[in-house]
C-alpha cells in the first residue's frame, strides 16, 4: 500500500517555494560581487545588516501568508544560509537549504500518511495505546524524509564543489583541492552519503510494504507482526559508512572491510531475528555453526585481500 502526497494546492507548495526562494536570496550578495564591482563604502557589515533586515521582513511577510513556522524557516534559511555562504561554507549552506525544504516536504508526507484511509489506524487491538503507536509511526515517516533531504543536500554540496558552488578554502571540505570539474577526491564521502540516504529510503520502503500491524509494531500485543527496520538502523548505517569512507581515504582498507562486514553481518542477523527474512537452514541446530563459518570465511577473505594474497 502506498500514500498519495498532493502538491497541487497552495498549502503544500507555498512553504517549499518560500524556503527555496530564501535559499536563492541567501547567495545573492556573492552573485552580485561576481557580476558587478560593489563600491568600497558597502562593507561586509552593512551587507550583513541588510540581509538580516531582509530576513526579518521576509519572514514576517511569509508568516502573514502561511504560518509562524514557515516564517521561521524562511528566516533561518535566508540569514543562516547567507552567513554560511559568506564564510565559504557552501556545502553546509546547500545542506541547510535542502533541510529547510525537506522539513516542509516531510510534514506533507507525514500528513498524507495520517490522512490515508487504513494506512495507520488508531482503532486497533492495542487500545489504549493505539494513538501513541500511530504517532510513533508518523514520527518515523517525518524524521526519515527530513533526514533524507538533509543528506541529499550535503551530498549535492560535496559533489558540486567547484561546479555548482565555489570551492572555498575554509572549513573541513577545503582539505581536498578541486582542479575543475567533478570533485573526484571526495568520492569516498560522496558514496558514504549516498549509502546513508539509500539506507533511509530502504527503511521507508520496508515500512510502506508492511502490513498495518507491522507499521504499528503490534507484536508487543500478541499480534502476528514483525514491525519494520526503523530509523536508527539507517542512522547507524550512515555513521558506519562515514567512518568507513574516512578509513578508505586514509587507505586503511583492511579496517574498512572489517568494520563494514561486521556491521553488514549484524544487520542481516538482526533482520533474521526480527523475522524480516526466513530460512529453514538457519532455524536448525546447525545455525550457530553456519553463522560462525560465514564470519570466519569473511575474516579469511579480508585477511587475504589485506595481505595481497
Amino acid at each position: 500500500m502506498s500514500i498519495d502526497v498532493e502538491l497541487n494546492n497552495s498549502d503544500a507548495l507555498t512553504p517549499i517555494i518560500a524556503t527555496g526562494a530564501a535559499g536563492l536570496l541567501a547567495v545573492t550578495p556573492r552573485i552580485l560581487r561576481q557580476i558587478i564591482t560593489l563600491p568600497e563604502s558597502i562593507s561586509q557589515t552593512r551587507i550583513s545588516l541588510v540581509m538580516f533586515a531582509l530576513a526579518l521582513v521576509g519572514s514576517a511577510a511569509v508568516e502573514l501568508q502561511t504560518d509562524g513556522f514557515v516564517g521561521f524557516t524562511f528566516f533561518a534559511v535566508l540569514f543562516g544560509g547567507y552567513l554560511l555562504d559568506s564564510r565559504e561554507r557552501h556545502e553546509w549552506m546547500t545542506m541547510l537549504v535542502f533541510a529547510g525544504v525537506g522539513v516542509h516536504a516531510a510534514f506533507d508526507i507525514a500528513a498524507a500518511a495520517a490522512a490515508a484511509e487504513g494506512y495507520l489506524p488508531d482503532n486497533t487491538v492495542a487500545q489504549p495505546y493505539g494513538t501513541m503507536l500511530r504517532e510513533s509511526a508518523l514520527g518515523f515517516v517525518f524524521f526519515t524524509w527530513f533526514t533524507v533531504f538533509a543528506i541529499l543536500g550535503l551530498l549535492s554540496g560535496v559533489a558540486g564543489r567547484g561546479t555548482l558552488n565555489p570551492a572555498g578554502d575554509k572549513g573541513w571540505f577545503a582539505f581536498n583541492t578541486v582542479n575543475g570539474g567533478w570533485n573526484r577526491q571526495a568520492l569516498p564521502l560522496q558514496i558514504a552519503l549516498f549509502i546513508w540516504a539509500a539506507a533511509h529510503l530502504a527503511t521507508i520502503w520496508h515500512f510502506d510494504q508492511g502490513s498495518v500491524e507491522d507499521r504499528l509494531r503490534l507484536y508487543s500485543f500478541g499480534v502476528d507482526a514483525n514491525g519494520f527496520v526503523g530509523y536508527y538502523s539507517a542512522l547507524l548505517t550512515g555513521i558506519v559508512a562515514i567512518i568507513v569512507s574516512g578509513m578508505i581515504a586514509e587507505r586503511w582498507f583492511t579496517r574498512a572491510m572489517t568494520l563494514s562486514s561486521l556491521w553488514g553481518l549484524y544487520l542481516v542477523g538482526s533482520w533474521y531475528e526480527n523475522g524480516f527474512w526466513t530460512n529453514q537452514t538457519f532455524a536448525e541446530s546447525w545455525a550457530p555453526l553456519i553463522w560462525l563459518a560465514i564470519t570466519f570465511f569473511i575474516g579469511v577473505a579480508i585477511t587475504m585481500i589485506g595481505n595481497h594474497e
